[in-house]
């Protein structure tokens, strides 16, 4: 793919223009926080954020330089090219991936996730009423029509597993599925306390190994042993959690509490930040960068926050939806195509875009790096 990676990126951000956000698309989302990220020295790239609609933009080391600029581009054609092979992208029923391999399936695709065995699409049912599907849609193109029928908006999953997750609320706790989609089998799963979850707004559960987390966003967090069922007692975590930040929010009546960076090992706030009018929050995969949009009266606005330090630095032009990749690069839309940025610039990956649509969808994180 290299005739597809780019001279250059020179985006002017005068000349991006990024739409307000598709209420669909926020549906199809679930609203979600953005969840796991696991803390760790083997995840070292600069954060950046990105931009999804018609046109946005991608800038990469804001909290290392002393004022926000456009990154100078380099030929950063390893990082591109991983996206190449790996990344996803939908757009209405069709899923590319890959970069060259367009499927189109049989309706709208409200939620991708990534996987290790490639992105699995979350479909409308086959009738009114029905339990949603799943599609798994490889890297060469070629799909899978899943047996999981899942009454949920959101999955969860990781890039180096076969697996996805998802829970149904029921009266005071979560029935929690863990589905092979190589396999194409329900391979573990449970019945977790969760007193705070309703409706199917429930955020998808993280999966840390052979454990995952159920956070209820009202003061309860619970970990299952999803091979086994056994739910472990309040406040035990497994050995693997050691490491692991969660982004959550704090319990309030009004649904409005703060937004919270947990380390899941110890239950301490390494970070706490005031939600306002923010409608998204996602912290990067290795846990020291959080992606904040606010949504004010005179429009959205976007930054990152060191989780670290506090420090805030703003971001121009780009829209509340946000995806980091395993690395902690970030891909983003401009007119010409996708950018995978790092530290040092970005890469322009041109692929053919239709600048009028807005119902763009990315993975939760994007398989690259």
């Amino acid at each position: 793919m290299p005739d597809q990676l780019t001279d250059l990126l020179h985006a002017d951000a005068d000349a991006v223009r990024v739409p307000a956000p598709d209420p669909a698309a926020v549906l199809a989302r679930g609203r979600a926080l953005r969840r796991r990220r696991r803390a760790g020295t083997a995840l070292v790239a600069a954060a950046a954020v990105l931009a999804v609609g018609a046109g946005g933009v991608l800038v990469g080391d804001l909290l290392r330089t002393p004022a926000p600029a456009p990154p100078v581009a380099v030929a950063d054609t390893a990082a591109a090219e991983a996206y190449a092979a790996n990344g996803a992208w939908a757009i209405g029923d069709e899923v590319t991936i890959g970069g060259d391999e367009t499927v189109t399936l049989d309706d709208t695709v409200y939620y991708l996730a990534q996987t290790s065995a490639g992105a699995v699409a979350l479909l409308p049912g086959d009738g009114d009423g029905d339990a949603r599907r799943l599609v798994l849609v490889r890297p060469d193109g070629t799909t899978a029509d899943l047996g999981a029928r899942v009454e949920a908006i959101e999955l969860g999953a990781e890039v180096d597993a076969p697996y996805v997750t998802w829970l149904v609320p029921g009266d005071g706790t979560a029935e929690v599925h863990v589905w092979d989609v190589e396999a194409d089998r329900e391979v573990g799963g449970g019945d977790v306390p969760a007193p705070g979850l309703t409706g199917e707004y429930s955020v998808a559960p993280d999966l840390v190994g052979d454990a995952l987390v159920v956070d209820d966003y009202a003061g309860s967090v619970r970990w299952l042993r999803w091979r086994t069922g056994e739910v472990l007692p309040t406040g035990q975590v497994p050995e693997k959690a050691a490491g692991v930040r969660r982004l959550s929010q704090e319990a309030s009546a009004d649904g409005m509490g703060d937004w919270i960076v947990v380390d899941v090992a110890t239950g301490e706030v390494v970070r706490r930040v005031e939600r306002g009018w923010e409608s998204f929050a996602s912290l990067s995969p290795d846990g020291t960068t959080l992606y904040l949009a606010r949504t004010l009266e005179a429009g959205e606005t976007a930054a990152v926050l060191d989780v670290g330090t506090g420090v805030e630095a703003p971001l121009d032009d780009v829209s509340f939806n946000a995806t980091w990749t395993p690395d902690g690069s970030v891909l983003g839309a401009v007119a010409e195509g996708f950018s995978v940025c790092r530290a040092d610039g970005c890469t322009l990956w041109r692929v053919d875009l239709d600048p009028t649509d807005r119902n763009w969808l990315l993975p939760d994180v994007a398989n690259v790096g």
